[in-house]
């Protein structure tokens, strides 16, 4: 966004538009606004205001200001603007249960980044396939948001796979998420099945080992991973299975 000053920028406009269909003085404008009469001038030079000072005007007189200050979504994601997700954008570590359901006491891990895509503006999620230490399938979908501390949607469509997932920030905290995902499993190699698993998304600085994309009982750091997917399970009724024994050094 720049700092440049803009006469003709969309809300000056608007509100120059409500003065003169309201036939108000500046005076007056300033007066139903909510704000001081400086405020109001420096906006009206073209000067960005805060965010505060939008909001109050908008509630004030009933008009929408914010939005178009700020960068906003794609209408197929919801039209929210850039700011409900600055505090999301980064790297993170996702956190689940193996898709394969004959094998739940391994629990995956595989790193995720979050960005603002200009493309199609958007926040973006891009996830990586990682076997035995080597990327080898990079793959991205878009979010929706429903509001500043709403729930994130993620849906993606990979050669007709289609998976969902809906995460929420941890008692508003974006360094951690977590929520359900639910996609396409395998009871075995040969066959597919509809799951529901619990899953987390954590920054990295909050995991206390290097992660690796299959994390087995008895592996560094599984009993944390285990109490980390454990912690979130009773939200949606989905178990999540213990290591069957405590062998192994974390």
């Amino acid at each position: 966004m720049s700092q440049t000053k803009d006469k003709n920028h969309p809300a000056v406009l608007s509100l120059k538009d409500y003065q003169f269909r309201k036939k108000i003085s500046r005076d007056d404008l300033a007066e139903k606004a909510g704000i001081g009469l400086g405020t109001l001038n420096k906006l009206m030079s073209g000067e960005i205001p805060t965010d505060a000072t939008l909001r109050t005007i908008e509630s004030k007189l009933g008009i929408r200001l914010l939005a178009s200050y700020q960068m906003v979504a794609h209408p197929d994601l919801g039209e929210y603007p850039k700011s409900w997700c600055d505090d999301l954008i980064g790297e993170y570590i996702s956190i689940r249960q193996n898709r394969y359901l004959d094998k739940t006491d391994i629990i995956n891990t595989f790193p995720v980044r979050f960005e603002w895509c200009n493309e199609k503006p958007g926040l973006k999620m891009t996830w990586e396939l990682i076997v035995d230490g080597t990327v080898v399938k990079r793959q991205s979908a878009y979010v929706s948001i429903t509001s500043r501390d709403g729930a994130l949607t993620i849906l993606s469509d990979h050669n007709g796979v289609i998976s969902t997932t809906h995460l929420q920030r941890d008692s508003g905290d974006a360094r951690r998420l977590y929520g359900l995902h639910c996609g396409l499993g395998q009871v075995a190699r040969t066959h597919r099945s509809i799951i529901a698993q619990v899953v987390a998304y954590l920054r990295p600085s909050e995991i206390k080992f290097k992660h690796d994309n299959q994390v087995w009982p008895g592996g560094p750091g599984h009993r944390q991973l285990v109490e980390v997917l454990g912690s979130i399970e009773g939200i949606f009724g989905h178990m999540v299975r213990p290591p069957a024994t405590e062998g192994g050094q974390e």
